[in-house]
């Protein structure tokens, strides 16, 4: 007899209680499934029972199912494992729900080394990576090369700590593996940071994938800058806030000092000494610096502003970071003529900004303040003491107008202008306006 464990005990159980023997029979199965068993019922027909590792094979292929809600293909346990197994292959990531079971990330900011610790209280950490449970009972660590870049530090599929560098990240970290921390190194200053990575193994590889390359940081609440005053050179501070970087809030505390953040390198970003102030100046320099990009050199540049190039726009962001405050200043990288260039010039110094060395899908923009070049606030033409960009992703500007919404904010090409028009109508409203005067002068001859 070739039948499955479960039938062939209850059909041994099924026999015994009608035996003669019944009370022997309920206390001996245990000891006697080892050996052959015959008996006759009271009937006096004969039972054969083969010993139990003859009767059951022990192999998954050899148990049936049942399947009553029709959710396998496989009629038998070992196919249905494996079909399970396919699915849970894309099961990745940490039970968000469950604190406990989380590791520690310890990373400092001088240094290369990222541990992942099991938390005080717990015994052991725990994750999913390619559909298996992996459970961690000692410290994980790893250091990332001394080069000018960012990684992504990840379990990978056997459970052990990998990193990548951000620059080439394929779809298989997002989809297969378990990310853990994203650390930023830069190896002129030997100073960096690191960023909460530790994605739950509710959110489908997937769709972490599309919402990071499409999304990325979303505001929350918070983040309101204070103590803003035209003609001012400073701010008193950035409130705390939540932002979210797919399913983790990154609950970033206040500050009132901020780094700023410059190019050198392509790619490299280097952080400057924390102020309140609004811009940043070069010590020595006597005008305050934006970081333009120069085509000969190759290399950003900290750059004086002048006359004809006298406004700035500075950017406040907020970055995931386990030490401290995730606050940063960003330098646009370019200098403009004046308020209306700097209006219409708020979104596409986003997109000039090269964050190819940091976690851009990750960052958060949430302000944009203009100054002079003499590093004194100037205020936007609706009044507005700074430019809010945090809910800009979901359509919105946070009440103020968006670039190019006033005729004022469209420059004009006045190299053409010789006629009725001449270079002092350098933006739409005042050539409308000069446009408009040119009815009352013609009134004005006829009436001589």
């Amino acid at each position: 007899m070739n039948q499955d464990k479960q039938e062939y005990l209850r059909n041994l159980k099924n026999l015994i209680k009608k035996s003669s023997f019944l009370l022997l029979g309920l206390t001996f199965i245990p000891s006697v499934l080892a050996s052959s068993l015959s008996f006759r019922d009271p009937d006096g027909n004969r039972h054969d029972f083969l010993p139990l590792s003859q009767a059951f094979s022990g192999k998954a292929i050899d148990v049936s199912i049942t399947d009553v809600s029709n959710y396998y293909e496989a009629i038998e346990v070992e196919t249905a494992l494996q079909e399970v197994g396919k699915k849970m292959q894309y099961y990745r990531g940490f039970d968000r729900n469950k604190p406990s079971t989380m590791p520690d990330i310890v990373s400092s900011n001088t240094s290369r080394l990222v541990e992942l610790k099991v938390k005080s209280g717990s015994s052991n950490f725990q994750f999913y990576a390619g559909g298996k449970l992996f459970t961690k009972t000692t410290t994980q660590s790893i250091t990332v090369p001394d080069n000018n870049d960012s990684w992504y530090i990840y379990f990978d599929t056997s459970g052990n700590l990998q990193y990548v560098s951000t620059s080439t990240v394929t779809s298989d970290m997002f989809i297969y593996n378990a990310p853990v921390v994203l650390k930023r190194w830069n190896k002129v200053q030997a100073l960096g940071g690191a960023g909460d990575e530790r994605h739950g193994c509710g959110l489908p590889g997937i769709t972490h994938k599309y919402l990071h390359n499409n999304y990325g940081a979303v505001w929350n609440s918070g983040f309101n800058i204070e103590g803003l005053a035209v003609n001012g050179k400073t701010f008193t501070q950035i409130t705390s806030g939540i932002f979210y970087d797919e399913d983790i809030d990154h609950n970033n505390s206040s500050c009132s000092s901020v780094p700023t953040l410059y190019q050198i390198e392509k790619g490299n970003w280097y952080a400057a000494t924390s102020t309140n102030e609004l811009g940043y100046k070069v010590t020595g320099d006597t005008y305050y610096s934006y970081n333009p990009y120069n085509s000969v050199s190759g290399l950003f540049e900290l750059k004086e502003g002048t006359r004809d190039t006298d406004f700035y726009i500075v950017f406040f962001a907020q970055m995931p970071n386990i030490n401290g405050s995730g606050c940063v200043r960003f330098l646009s990288q370019n200098a403009y003529p004046n308020k209306a260039a700097v209006r219409n010039a708020v979104l596409t110094e986003i997109d000039k900004l090269k964050l190819d060395g940091l976690p851009s899908p990750e960052l958060r923009f949430t302000h944009a303040c203009m100054i002079k070049r003499n590093g004194k606030l100037v205020a936007f033409d609706d009044g507005s003491l700074y430019y809010d960009l945090r809910k800009i992703n979901t359509g919105g500007s946070g009440g103020l107008s968006r670039p190019s919404s006033y005729a004022q904010d469209i420059l004009t090409d006045t190299t053409n202008f010789n006629n009725l028009l001449s270079s002092s109508d350098t933006d739409v409203q005042k050539a409308l306006e000069t446009l408009d005067e040119i009815p009352k002068r013609y009134s004005l001859l006829l009436s001589l």
